[in-house]
């Protein structure tokens, strides 16, 4: 499972195409979602993967009653922090060597 996709987390939208039984409350690409919920999912076509549920997107449900989750393909975690900010974190745990004493 991807270490992003939880309860919670934030992500953006980078696929809003329409799908087989995805016709309908579409997520919009570059817009911004709270995952609801993740589970394993085997969709329609026969594939399978992880799917999630997105809180600001009412989809209904399949004719065979079943709400399917997205497809974690079409969304990236939501990125806060720049590189430098990523890294400053962790250098305040470097410490210099010890001087060699000959």
């Amino acid at each position: 499972m991807s270490s992003w996709a939880r309860v919670g987390a934030k992500c953006v939208c980078v696929d809003g195409s329409a799908r087989v039984g995805s016709r309908r409350n579409l997520p919009v690409e570059g817009k911004t979602y709270t995952v609801a919920s993740v589970e394993w999912c085997v969709w329609l076509g026969g594939h399978s993967g992880i799917g999630v549920h997105i809180a600001e997107i009412d989809r209904p449900p399949h004719s065979s009653g079943k709400v399917y989750p997205w497809g974690l393909d079409r969304f990236r975690p939501l990125v806060t922090k720049t590189q430098d900010q990523d890294v400053a974190m962790f250098k305040s745990l470097l410490t210099p060597a010890p001087e060699l004493v000959e």
